[in-house]
């Protein structure tokens, strides 16, 4: 299994948008080459939230210890 991440945060000026501020939806797309290939290799392909530690940090560089295992998060 292969996989890679995106830290995505939906930004106002400097003030970065969480559920309490933002109350709508976002349609993103991924493309380039590393999607486009590991495409044409996977089964399947999954995009999903992942909760961090670091959730209120703008823009955080994020590492796979960063995961929050058990997390009750809202979908």
């Amino acid at each position: 299994m292969a996989s890679f991440s995106y830290n995505i945060d939906l930004m106002l000026g400097k003030n970065k948008l969480d559920n309490e501020i933002w109350d709508g939806s976002v349609q993103m797309a991924f493309s380039g080459v590393p999607i486009e290939k590991m495409s044409r290799e996977a089964d399947s392909v999954e995009v999903m939230y992942v909760a961090t530690t670091k959730e209120d940090e703008n823009q955080a560089d994020v590492s796979a210890e960063d995961v929050v295992e058990d997390c009750k998060c809202k979908k």
